[in-house]
């Protein structure tokens, strides 16, 4: 784990908040504050970085599944497109992606999955709702979904889903505040300011030197 730690790192997939002040932390799409994040869309991007991570996730599953593969690899758009569409071709099976609805549910739009054995792939794991949504898309649509999950990142600190393994890269909790819910988080008490990571990902990584 450690050793793709250190790759995320150095490719700027990952971030992590260093307890200083001045630095920023990371305002995450749901609205929760974060000591952390994982960029997903910078190992996609990269072909190399991508073929790595598929390679390893068709090892993992092996280990896990032995030889018989399944009829499907499914993630969500579009962040774990491109892990099912290289994985499905390391595979020799199809793919296939949900999209996200006005609801925040997943929808299984284009693909006819009935009577197939689906696994599912991720990017990201956060709280693993939008992973329990691919899941249930697929079998309202008369898919059946293997009883394990590929992530390159869990940052939950869960290691099954409704049952469910989760084969992670890697297992990495971050601590994120529900603001809303529970009033100020710690790093905006000691004047961190919460922003979007991909958009101010120079502020997040920026020297911030000790005064005195």
């Amino acid at each position: 784990m450690d050793d793709w730690m250190n790759r995320f790192k150095q490719l700027g997939a990952l971030w992590v908040h260093d307890g200083e002040p001045k630095r920023p932390h990371a305002l995450l799409t749901a609205g929760g504050h974060s000591d952390g994040f994982f960029n997903g869309s910078r190992i996609v991007e990269d072909p190399t970085m991508l073929c790595h991570v598929v390679t390893a996730f068709f090892a993992a599953y092996c280990r896990e599944e032995g030889t018989v593969l399944p009829d499907r690899v499914i993630g969500s758009a579009h962040g774990a497109t491109p892990l099912a569409v290289e994985l499905g071709r390391m595979m020799g099976c199809k793919i296939g992606w949900t999209e996200p609805q006005s609801d925040g549910s997943m929808l299984l739009k284009r693909f006819d999955v009935r009577g197939q054995c689906v696994l599912v792939v991720e990017d990201v794991m956060t709280s693993g709702a939008t992973t329990r949504s691919i899941i249930e898309a697929v079998q309202a649509a008369g898919g059946a979904v293997l009883r394990l999950v590929l992530v390159v990142f869990n940052r939950s600190r869960m290691t099954a889903l409704d049952g469910r393994p989760i084969i992670s890269l890697v297992h990495h909790p971050l601590n994120e505040w529900k603001v809303q819910q529970w009033g100020t988080c710690p790093l905006c008490a000691q004047g961190s300011e919460a922003v979007r990571p991909k958009a101010n990902w120079a502020a997040l990584t920026a020297d911030y030197p000790q005064e005195g």
